[in-house]
């Protein structure tokens, strides 16, 4: 490092040991000191994931901050793409950096999205388990046929969403081995849309 802990401590207005936990892995640095850090020319894919060069040119690097939003993991594990997940929800200290292009030509609001992690294997082959999914929560209706987080008896699914007769729903898995469900959403206290997935990435 350029400059002690207590300078760093100092320059970010942090507490006296923020930055060791920082260095020691305990901590994940915030949207805030991130952009301070960028701003002072260090590396945001350095600051994030360890990895690649402490510092580039700053120009460079203030290019290379912009071009991307950082969307935020939503912690612990809530979407079921099997027998359902509870409801418990929070934001953990975890970003998916995506290109604001690439947003931008979908249409997407960067701040309506959210990063979850499916769990199971009934939206399977499309999902497998394990895959990280992105969801635009600013989509609470049914629209069109697409995936969708959605809770039903209190637990949260990604699950394929199609239009059935009579303005049912029918909520399908990909995986046949699954049946799909109808819903009437005039007569079902506890169906909700929270969200669109608009992409999703799995190892392979």
């Amino acid at each position: 490092m350029e400059m002690s802990q207590s300078g760093m401590d100092q320059t970010l207005g942090l507490g006296k040991n923020s930055w060791q936990r920082y260095e020691n892995g305990k901590n994940v640095p915030g949207s805030q000191v991130i952009a301070t850090l960028v701003g002072r020319g260090f590396n945001a894919n350095w600051i994030l994931t360890g990895k690649g060069d402490l510092k580039i040119g700053q120009s460079e690097q203030a290019e290379a901050y912009d071009d991307f939003f950082y969307v935020p993991k939503m912690v612990p594990v809530v979407v079921s793409t099997g027998h359902g997940s509870a409801e418990d929800v929070v934001i953990d200290q975890q970003y998916h950096a995506f290109r604001k292009d690439w947003l931008a030509s979908k249409g997407l609001t960067p701040r309506s999205l959210a990063i979850v992690e499916g769990r199971g294997d009934s939206m399977e082959p499309t999902i497998a388990n394990g895959s990280t999914l992105l969801v635009d929560t600013s989509i609470i209706t049914f629209n069109q046929e697409g995936i969708y987080v959605v809770r039903l008896d209190g637990h949260l699914y990604a699950k394929r969403l199609q239009r059935g007769q009579a303005g049912a729903i029918l909520v399908i898995s990909d995986n046949p081995f699954y049946k799909e469900i109808e819903i009437d959403p005039s007569n079902c206290e506890d169906f909700q849309i929270k969200g669109k997935v608009v992409w999703l990435g799995r190892d392979i």
